[in-house]
């Protein structure tokens, strides 16, 4: 009998496909791929590969910059920073902890049928002072032989290594149990056969019903929601708890509600955007990039179904610093984002 599972909502599925983390052992690949559903190996299900730059930036919002958060409630405690900071015009100072910087990362993960997996990240600051402008302030060293640059998990020994390959840690950890990772995963490959056999999957469909129908396949959340259809795009509204989790720690919602509003193709296959507002604020928004064309996708083997991965994520969230209106901006642009589901071994 099979584990029971909650189906995932749309945004979570998407997180859950950019599982980040990733390399195992060639030969053991080998292995997976090509036996004969042999009892000498565990099966591989999943191997996700990833390569992206990417930055954390915090900064005062700047009217120009930052337009769609600059409301008038905001314009209000920009002043009043100002003013206390004993300002006259927009305060720019930047912590020294606020200062961005640009980071390569890449991953490699397998997950096994026996719940187990294995992985490598890298991870290093990108030496360039085209990127990373601090590297040019005078009396900024950074030592980069003393900065990790990759950790490995493999048979449950976590390895931690340095820029020359010198080991800086190891040590035994539990193997994470994955096992009914199986079924969610096998649950979501059985929706994308099903879904695809409708002509609308590729094509995309301007009827709502229809739309919201296969919303509801997906797993989304259709409580609380309107659908509509604008410029050739799916649009999803929907009001939410500010007592959730998700919103009870902002200090910007002031328990008024809280609604999103996020941006589809009609096949439902990409998201562009997302945003949450409050009582007319804007809390946040994320936009999302595809190439047409490159290593950004999510291959189903044995029944060619290719999804589409984003190429670039920008995510701009509001957030409150010392009383200080400030914009976090995260930025992750891949050079390769691509997961690969083995049907056969499910």
């Amino acid at each position: 009998m099979r584990k029971s599972f909650k189906p995932i909502p749309l945004a979570a599925t998407m997180l859950l496909l950019l599982l980040q983390s990733c390399s195992i052992d060639e030969e053991r690949l080998i292995n997976q791929t090509n036996s004969d559903n042999s009892s000498d190996f565990p099966q591989l299900l999943m191997h996700t590969e990833q390569e992206y730059n990417s930055v954390d930036i915090t900064e005062p919002v700047n009217e120009a910059k930052h337009g769609a958060f600059y409301s008038p409630q905001i314009a209000a405690a920009v002043a009043k920073a100002n003013k206390a900071a004993g300002a006259t015009t927009e305060y720019l100072t930047m912590q020294t902890e606020n200062i961005p910087i640009w980071k390569y990362n890449g991953h490699d993960q397998s997950i096994f049928s026996d719940g187990t997996t294995e992985y490598t990240m890298k991870f290093k600051i990108i030496d360039d002072e085209e990127y990373n402008a601090i590297l040019s302030i005078a009396g900024s060293v950074v030592d980069f032989d003393k900065i990790p640059s990759m950790a490995n998990y493999s048979d449950g020994i976590m390895t931690l290594y340095g820029p020359k390959n010198n080991i800086l840690f190891k040590a035994e950890c539990p193997q994470p149990d994955l096992t009914e990772f199986k079924d969610t995963l096998e649950y979501y490959v059985n929706l994308c056969e099903e879904l695809g056999e409708s002509p609308e999957t590729k094509s995309g469909t301007t009827d709502i019903a229809e739309v919201t129908q296969r919303l509801q396949k997906r797993g989304f959340d259709m409580s609380n929601a309107t659908v509509s259809l604008e410029n050739n795009c799916v649009i999803i509204q929907q009001t939410h708890n500010t007592n959730s989790p998700q919103f009870s720690s902002s200090q910007l919602t002031n328990n008024t509600p809280v609604f999103s509003r996020t941006v589809l193709s009609t096949d439902l296959s990409k998201v562009f955007k997302t945003y949450t507002f409050s009582g007319g604020q804007l809390l946040s928004l994320s936009t999302y990039k595809y190439m047409p064309d490159g290593d950004m996708y999510v291959n189903i083997t044995g029944n060619e179904t290719r999804i589409p991965l984003p190429s670039r994520i920008e995510t701009m969230q509001l957030v409150l610093q010392n009383g200080i209106p400030m914009v976090h901006t995260t930025i992750t642009s891949y050079t390769k984002n691509r997961i690969t589901i083995y049907n056969n071994n499910l």
